[in-house]
């Protein structure tokens, strides 16, 4: 990029600059940004990576509203203060959490395990129940954090895996339905694995491919593929995700308090210690 390495190198360790991010990320969650992506367009907050009609919906109603504060004599370098200040005076209170239902005793939200894949021990004190997306880069990122929580929480955590393939992704269905052909021979976590690591190939002849390797049984693995066995599991999973407010991927869901977004380690150990803590 024809940057000045040297002084890169030492701005790279600059207080200040350390000083900058701690406070961006203190402006964050002061607005409710508890995962990443967020994105606020004239402060309406949109979560996750959403499709870009969710982006256009309200960038075109800004649009009609900045225009209609110009035509009323509002300088142009004006106008975003101005709509912030309208929003504030509108809805004082601070920034919705992503749409759902009302969480609820103590923030959570009833989600439940169903027969979705787990790992871990049954008498678990916490559950971890993850909506993901095969295709999603920032669910890759969350899958060595989730498996540092296994290590560091042994016979303490078991894991649930539900899917929510986002409408964007065009492999991340069949993605979803293969992990599930899987799962029926008891392979779930190994093709799990597979996808993540191999997320640029994810075709029909590349899931066939991971198949082989786990030494499925490729006729039933590819008959369910055929019928779409597990199409109305995959969409009924990613509407019962939607119904409790995961609106991008990853969210977790730590017995009922949820988590949004691809976060350090220690924000998951604060709520599974806290948890931990509750349950003696």
């Amino acid at each position: 990029m024809g940057l000045d390495v040297a002084k890169l190198k030492k701005d790279w360790d600059d207080a200040k600059i350390k000083a900058e991010i701690a406070e961006d990320m203190k402006a964050g969650s002061a607005v409710g940004a508890n995962g990443t992506p967020t994105f606020y367009i004239n402060g309406h907050e949109l979560v996750g990576a959403q499709e870009a009609s969710a982006f256009e919906k309200i960038i075109d109603d800004e649009i009609k509203a900045a225009d209609a504060l110009i035509k009323k004599g509002t300088p142009l370098k004006d106008v975003y203060a101005k709509r912030i200040e309208m929003a504030a005076l509108a809805a004082p209170a601070p920034a919705a959490a992503p749409a759902g239902p009302p969480a609820g005793p103590e923030g959570k939200f009833d989600v439940k395990v169903g027969d979705a894949p787990i790992k871990g021990s049954s008498s678990a004190r916490v559950t971890l129940v993850a909506f993901s997306d095969f295709q999603c880069p920032f669910c890759s990122r969350a899958v060595p954090t989730v498996r540092q929580l296994e290590t560091d929480y042994p016979g303490k955590l078991r894991i649930a895996f539900k899917q929510m393939p986002l409408p964007f992704h065009d492999h991340a269905h069949l993605a979803a339905e293969a992990a599930l052909a899987a799962n029926a021979q008891g392979k779930f976590w190994q093709m799990h694995d597979k996808l993540f690591a191999n997320q640029q190939a994810l075709d029909r002849p590349a899931l066939e491919k991971y198949a082989q390797e786990l030494g499925l049984d490729m006729a039933k693995f590819k008959a369910a593929l055929d019928s779409g066995k597990y199409k109305d599991k995959v969409d009924a999973e990613a509407k019962e995700g939607a119904a409790v407010g995961a609106t991008g991927t990853p969210t977790f869901f730590i017995n009922g308090t949820r988590l949004v977004g691809a976060q350090p380690v220690d924000a998951f150990k604060a709520i599974i210690d806290k948890e931990l803590k509750a349950k003696g």
